[in-house]
């Protein structure tokens, strides 16, 4: 998690790099200007385990904070995070187009489906230290995150 300043100037917009800096997943970019706080995507950190453990760690900015996110695309690595993004408080719009929308719908639900199916074997065969995850609770969450999904403006719709 690194951050790079445009310019110590009030009115420069600014852009902090929170993830995909160092490898190539957990997409996520912070846009500051003035008063707006904007996340460009909101990723899983995916692939080794020294990757995943970032997911649990402070994401470097207050969620509660964000005015908005726009999503880039479906992928996990870009969108995989936005359950713990509003369990940290977020409460904004999602911006995506109606497809990253409809897939988010599916992915989210079954991304926590597998992570809670391997957080029980994980447990059941002593691998890790956490105990079992409560299902209610992450289908809550992962509910929460897709219903935020709202389509970009027409003004900024592509073609």
């Amino acid at each position: 998690m690194s951050e790079s300043v445009a310019g110590e100037n009030e009115t420069c917009p600014r852009i902090g790099f929170f993830g995909a800096a160092g490898t190539v997943t957990g997409s996520r970019y912070l846009l500051e200007h003035g008063r707006q706080r904007l996340l460009v995507d909101c990723g899983l950190f995916q692939g080794y385990k020294k990757l995943r453990e970032r997911n649990w760690n402070n994401p470097g900015f207050e969620p509660a904070g964000l005015s908005a996110v726009v999503l880039t695309h479906a992928h996990l690595d870009h969108s995989g995070y936005l359950p713990r993004l509003c369990e940290g408080g977020f409460r904004g719009p999602i911006f995506c187009t109606p497809g990253t929308r409809d897939l988010l719908q599916i992915l989210l639900p079954d991304s926590g489906f597998l992570q809670e199916e391997e957080a029980r074997n994980a447990a059941r065969f002593g691998y890790s230290l956490m105990r079992c995850p409560n299902r209610s609770t992450l289908a809550s969450r992962r509910s929460a995150a897709s219903s935020k999904c709202a389509p970009f403006p027409s003004t900024l719709s592509s073609p």
